[in-house]
């Protein structure tokens, strides 16, 4: 996590879902999910969560820097 985040916060990713709308997925085996696209009962910002990017290698979806 790129920032520290409250026990409430922590919690509310358990059940977090993600808006498709904002995910850029223009990229050829890449998505990128930015930090907004988080749907969760609490706050986040970008510098608690950052964008997250991840990869299809090898028939499997990771998470890159």
């Amino acid at each position: 996590m790129a920032g520290m985040l409250s026990e409430e916060q922590s919690a509310a990713l358990a059940t977090a879902t993600i808006d498709p709308e904002l995910v850029d997925d223009s990229a050829p085996g890449q998505v990128i999910i930015p930090a907004e696209a988080i749907v969760a009962d609490v706050t986040f910002t970008a510098d608690q969560l950052g964008d997250s990017v991840l990869a299809y290698q090898d028939g499997d979806w990771f998470v890159v820097d």
